[in-house]
């Protein structure tokens, strides 16, 4: 049976498996905020790809909510990891949001995250008894990696659809709650965009700060064996 269930697992990822287009020359905005590696590596060996349970639950969790999105929006354009980009200081930034959803005024983000576990600020707060909790007030302590992205993405998307942004990061996760476990769906907005400069101090790092980022990445990195770097740094 296990031998069946990987097979399914390996079936799952190939349908969930996706191609992003990007401008020639360009930089992701993930790759602004990790390992600057990994986009070389990327490249040069494509055959290795990240594989986790953990990067499934985040793909099964948008294509489950999206397609449900689509009926409740009827008449609404809406695209699904579109590619967007500008360029600031003679530098290109592509990005691809979860989900878009286009008005006439306005231009909606909705970029969905489902993280093993999220954590409150203060453990004894009351939360609201509903079944999608808005963070208005950092009540969640978000991934800073997911808020920045969100950032950028808003910052993008202004520029390419020169329309006012709202952005969201849409979290299923589960939190402990007055020694509970609980599963959460939270809403959390994203008020601000990053600014210009700081978007250059990234692109800048990127180009030329050639090493990760956090002292995490190499563990959970695909590239780890055939990275130079890392194996340098060996015992």
């Amino acid at each position: 049976m296990k031998e069946i269930i990987e097979k399914t697992l390996q079936l799952i990822r190939k349908d969930l498996e996706r191609t992003l287009t990007y401008q020639p020359n360009s930089i992701g905005i993930t790759s602004l905020l990790y390992c600057p590696l990994k986009t070389e590596y990327k490249k040069q060996y494509p055959e290795l790809k990240a594989e986790s349970i953990a990067i499934d639950d985040g793909f099964l969790f948008e294509n489950l909510f999206t397609p449900y999105l689509e009926r409740i929006l009827v008449g609404k354009t809406i695209k699904k990891e579109p590619e967007i980009y500008a360029t600031i200081n003679d530098t290109t930034i592509s990005g691809h949001p979860d989900l878009i959803i286009e008005e006439e005024n306005k231009i909606t983000i909705l970029e969905f995250k489902a993280p093993i576990s999220i954590f409150l600020q203060n453990k004894e707060i009351e939360l609201p008894e509903e079944e999608v909790i808005i963070d208005n007030n950092n009540i969640f302590k978000v991934s800073e990696n997911y808020i920045e992205q969100a950032k950028i993405q808003k910052k993008i998307a202004q520029m390419f659809y020169n329309k006012p942004v709202e952005s969201y990061i849409f979290i299923k996760s589960t939190a402990e709650i007055k020694r509970k476990k609980k599963k959460l769906l939270i809403l959390k907005p994203i008020e601000e965009d990053i600014t210009e400069e700081k978007l250059i101090e990234l692109v800048e790092k990127f180009k030329n700060d050639k090493k990760p980022r956090y002292d995490w990445e190499c563990n959970y990195c695909s590239f780890s064996k055939i990275c130079e770097l890392k194996n340098s740094n060996s015992p």
